[in-house]
């Protein structure tokens, strides 16, 4: 039979004993507040750091868009390719430019310089042939060809939507008339839905095309092997004889006729579409890259139209 003494200890023990329970269900409730506050802070973190990101990045492109077209207008005519850059409040904006007559356009270009190029991206001749063919298809075959003929070297195709927003002209302010089946590229990624077409092929072909061009000639002193290989009476060995002479001594006659080409797949005259390679590295995070293809109207109350833009980097 227990004392009276021994009886208060007992109880003391379990009442420590409970209060000892309730304090590590306390800490333990503690514990998994501080865990989820931790986890919420560092969500919110990371969504404002991402919402920053995004923010930074957008104005970044859009300057970048600012700062090349203010390089291509003030550059003067004879200008291809040039690079610009500035510092503005925690970042910096640099700009490649380059003119678009050195790059295949898929609205206008024919068949056979199509399939010249897919071949010289590496694809099976056979292949190719299949490829240049669907795309022609898609863009409703030879009625597109006509449709999309350019009027002169110094304004863009009448038919062409992207190239045509300056023009004053009511005519030429409406959208373009097509013909049942005539279709046309407003991005090159569009190559994709073409029949035949892998993400793989799609992948080896858009550096060397664009919607900017507007006319089936190309700049050679601007274009790549790639490009100049598709030319009409080029060959590869042609195309790299070409390029070892083309920024040295060697007058552009002479380079010309290394070159092989068909003049009239030639031109040296500027398109109106420009290619905009626009990075933007802030102080603290790292750079973002962008590219967009623009018109630019040099005698235009509008000075510029975006065409199209690649992919965030």
């Amino acid at each position: 039979m227990r004392t009276p003494i021994e009886t208060i200890l007992n109880k003391q023990r379990d009442c420590r004993g409970s209060a000892l329970l309730v304090v590590l269900i306390m800490l333990g409730v503690v514990a998994i507040l501080v865990t989820v506050a931790s986890r919420s802070i560092s969500g919110a973190a990371r969504e404002m750091g991402l919402s920053r990101s995004v923010s930074l990045s957008q104005a970044g492109l859009y300057d970048g868009v600012e700062l090349g077209v203010a390089a291509i207008r003030s550059l003067g005519d004879n200008m291809r390719s040039a690079e610009a850059s500035t510092d503005l409040a925690g970042r910096r904006i640099s700009v490649r430019i380059t003119n678009e007559r050195g790059r295949i356009d898929l609205n206008v270009a024919p068949k056979s310089m199509l399939s010249a190029l897919f071949v010289a991206v590496g694809i099976a001749r056979n292949e190719a042939d299949a490829l240049a063919t669907a795309v022609d298809d898609w863009r409703g075959g030879s009625a597109s060809q006509k449709l999309a003929a350019a009027t002169s070297e110094t304004g863009p195709p009448r038919a062409l939507p992207g190239l045509n927003a300056f023009s004053t002209s009511t005519d030429r302010q409406k959208a373009p008339k097509q013909t049942v089946g005539t279709r046309y590229f407003l991005h090159p990624a569009q190559l994709a839905s073409v029949p035949g077409f892998t993400k793989q092929v799609v992948k080896s072909i858009l550096p060397f095309v664009t919607l900017g061009n507007g006319l089936p000639r190309i700049d050679p002193y601007i274009a790549t092997e790639e490009v100049l290989e598709a030319l009409p009476g080029t060959t590869a060995d042609q195309a790299k004889a070409f390029l070892s002479v083309r920024d040295g001594n060697t007058s552009r006659e002479t380079a010309l006729t290394m070159l092989g080409a068909n003049k009239d797949a030639l031109t040296d005259t500027a398109a109106m579409g420009w290619r905009l390679e626009i990075t933007t590295t802030p102080r603290v995070g790292r750079a973002h890259k962008r590219e967009v293809v623009v018109a630019v109207a040099k005698n235009s109350d509008k000075p510029y139209h975006v065409m199209y833009a690649g992919a965030d980097e």
